[in-house]
């Protein structure tokens, strides 16, 4: 029955019982005319059957053809984030590249890194640009490509790159800002102030670079961009230091990157961002395994979420790790409410598209799950939440019963950085279940027992508790049972 239910989902889902239906009207009306003309001009009694005939034949054809249009390569959107850019004609589309510290004073290499980080996390609060994640322009830090090149990489049409040199007292900052497709410089500036006016820069370059893209952006929508500054400069530098390893954490500098946020949060306890950004990067500890204990982890970063959202409610970076400790939590319609204001207040910050993603494809629907979830990727495709929203997107076909491309992005996860977390080999053990590779499925699950602290069924049937709304929970549940009947029945003939 449940079977039924996601195939009933899936035709409709596909437009294969719109285009059916569409398809009838149009052959009723076909052989109308026939009929017609069949009278009017004497012919054989013959036509009108030959007409049926052939429309009888091609009726499963349309369908099948309907079916097939839907089936694109599950990658193609991630894989290629110029598609996304596609579907964003009116908007322009910009990526901020990592900025040149001039200065032999190390302070100076990560304010330059900080601004940049800024301006990017600045520009995606107006809905008329379209910015591509920091963490995917980091790839060109400290290379000399050409403008063509790194716009085509990246699918941005424009590009802002700047530089940071001390003089005394006194900080230069020069900004370049430039066309990808003609590789122009249509816009630079240089900015000179005293070092402790350092802040008061990112508003000018903010100003002066959206009101060079498009110049009803600085008149209407100017005032809703808001970077938020810390009381001083080396909490600030601080910060800096732990963004900069977030994006690239491995089991080594995993604690380093959450220390040097504490040390920001220390030195200026109402940085909402160090709040905010020590309480994610407590929680990727615990997603990719780095954590010596989770639940020590997971409360503290659920204590400096709540003080982020004291301090700032309404901004996205604050709404979106909201949402995603909420859907950890399984509070799903508290993470939708705190993604949609973040993807409302900033269309291009990623973990607000991926949190939103997460909620919406365990409830009833998860078709705009899967759309939101692509855009994550899509928007950051090499960020440290790729690996993590990835698994979440192939955990969302499988509910969609697309195990085909469940397959190919939870590989993907795996790859990416997620080998050695069990839940996303279980995820993979299914989706290969599901498409009748049972040898496959075994080895997989057999991967995730080997990795697994603890072992049991019940382990096994909550990585699925957030779904139970979803129409494929009970699909999942049973080929959960059938995996782990089959391994266990493996596991006493070996030991036998």
């Amino acid at each position: 029955m449940q079977n039924l239910q996601m195939f009933l989902t899936q035709l409709w889902k596909r437009r294969v019982v719109q285009f059916g239906a569409l398809y009838l009207g149009a052959a009723w009306l076909l052989i109308q005319v026939v009929v017609l003309i069949e009278d009017t001009m004497k012919l054989p009694d013959w036509m009108d059957q030959i007409t049926l005939v052939f429309l009888a034949v091609g009726f499963p054809l349309a369908l099948i053809l309907a079916w097939a249009q839907e089936t694109k390569a599950p990658m193609q959107a991630i894989a290629d984030p110029k598609a996304s850019f596609a579907r964003q004609e009116k908007n322009a589309s910009i990526a901020v590249l990592p900025f040149r510290s001039l200065s032999s004073n190390a302070e100076h290499s990560f304010l330059a890194q900080g601004l940049a980080e800024d301006i990017s996390s600045a520009l995606s609060q107006l809905p008329q640009l379209f910015v591509v994640a920091h963490s995917s322009a980091r790839n060109f830090e400290g290379k000399t490509q050409d403008i063509r090149t790194v716009g085509e990489t990246l699918g941005a049409a424009y590009v802002v790159e700047g530089s940071i040199r001390r003089i005394e007292n006194q900080l230069r900052i020069s900004v370049n800002l430039c066309n990808t497709w003609t590789a122009e410089q249509i816009w630079s500036k240089r900015y000179d102030h005293e070092i402790e006016d350092f802040f008061a820069v990112q508003d000018d370059i903010i100003a002066d670079v959206t009101g060079t893209l498009t110049k009803e952006v600085l008149h209407t929508e100017f005032r809703r961009v808001k970077i938020e500054h810390p009381n001083s400069l080396k909490a600030y530098e601080y910060w800096c230091r732990g963004s900069e390893g977030l994006d690239h954490l491995d089991g080594k500098n995993a604690s380093e990157q959450v220390n040097w946020f504490r040390k920001a949060v220390e030195l200026d306890p109402n940085y909402a961002h160090g709040h905010a950004f020590l309480a994610m990067g407590l929680f990727f500890n615990v997603a990719y395994l780095y954590s010596r204990d989770p639940l020590k982890d997971l409360y503290e970063a659920e204590k400096h979420a709540e003080i982020a959202m004291k301090l700032d409610p309404k901004d996205p970076v604050v709404l979106g790790l909201a949402a995603s400790l909420a859907n950890l939590k399984g509070d799903l319609q508290d993470a939708e409410e705190f993604a949609r204001k973040a993807v409302e207040k900033s269309q291009s910050w990623s973990m607000g598209h991926a949190t939103l993603g997460y909620a919406l494809s365990h409830g009833p629907d998860t078709s705009e799950g899967i759309d939101e979830l692509i855009r994550a990727i899509e928007h950051e495709p090499d960020g440290a939440g790729r690996p993590l929203w990835s698994l979440n997107l192939g955990e969302a076909y499988l509910l969609a019963g697309e195990a085909e491309k469940a397959e190919t992005v939870i590989k993907d996860a795996i790859d990416s950085g997620l080998h050695a977390r069990w839940g996303a080999w279980v995820f993979l053990a299914l989706a290969k279940e599901s498409l009748g590779k049972h040898e496959h499925a075994d080895q997989a699950f057999a991967t995730a027992r080997s990795h697994a602290p603890a072992w049991t069924l019940d382990a096994c049937f909550d990585l699925l508790n957030p779904s139970k709304t979803s129409p494929g929970y009970e699909n999942l549940k049973d080929l959960m049972s059938t995996l782990w009947n089959r391994c266990e029945t493996a596991s006493n003939e070996a030991t036998a």
